[in-house]
């Protein structure tokens, strides 16, 4: 099951193993092994250089600016990239680049979720969505989808400045990113490159 709560328990496990803070070992372990310049952690709304897109929620039947504090998220998802950089970490991630081929093995078996996030199965802090492998993401205003097909070498990485979107035929939630990225998925199958 997924659970942001459980990311946020395992940075502090990290931290308590390591002896160094999260926003550390995210630093050396990920963002310099693979060469990020325009990705941080997020201790502070200081972190966060202006001028910079505003996220939005629905309340009260509008969409309204909400505060953009992302050190708030913590070890689950106080991060701040670009389309560029994650482009990068989407295929790090689906082609298991920073951990070992047996890890990478392992983490893959995954099975559909019975609630929350609309993949197609979930594994080991990473899902599947019509055949290509990352992950997405939701707080504060914003969403975000990162994937990678293997097979085809692309990624696709798309921000979105609203969170808690609903749907207008349904009245339900709906992630827009995992959405557009079906689309985009069935396109790419139909017409290959």
């Amino acid at each position: 099951v997924y659970s942001n709560t459980a990311t946020n328990l395992l940075g502090v496990v990290i931290e308590e193993v390591t002896g160094k803070s999260i926003a550390e070992v995210i630093d050396q372990r990920i963002i310099q092994e693979l060469g990020l310049t325009d990705t941080v952690y997020a201790e502070s709304e200081d972190d966060w250089v202006s001028p910079h897109a505003q996220g939005h929620q629905p309340a009260e039947g509008e969409v309204a600016p909400i505060f953009n504090n992302f050190s708030a998220m913590g070890a689950s998802g106080a991060m701040i990239s670009t389309t560029t950089e994650m482009a990068v970490w989407a295929k790090a991630l689906a082609t298991g680049e920073l951990i070992s081929p047996e890890l990478h093995e392992e983490r893959l078996v995954g099975e559909p979720l019975s609630e929350g996030s609309e993949y197609d199965e979930y594994a080991l802090d990473i899902g599947s969505i019509e055949g290509w492998w990352g992950h997405t993401g939701e707080g504060l205003g914003f969403t975000s989808l990162v994937m990678h097909d293997e097979q085809s070498d692309a990624s696709v990485v798309i921000f979105m400045n609203i969170s808690q979107a609903v749907d207008v035929e349904t009245g339900k939630e709906r992630h827009v990113p995992t959405a557009l990225m079906r689309e985009y998925a069935r396109i790419l199958a139909a017409h290959p490159w």
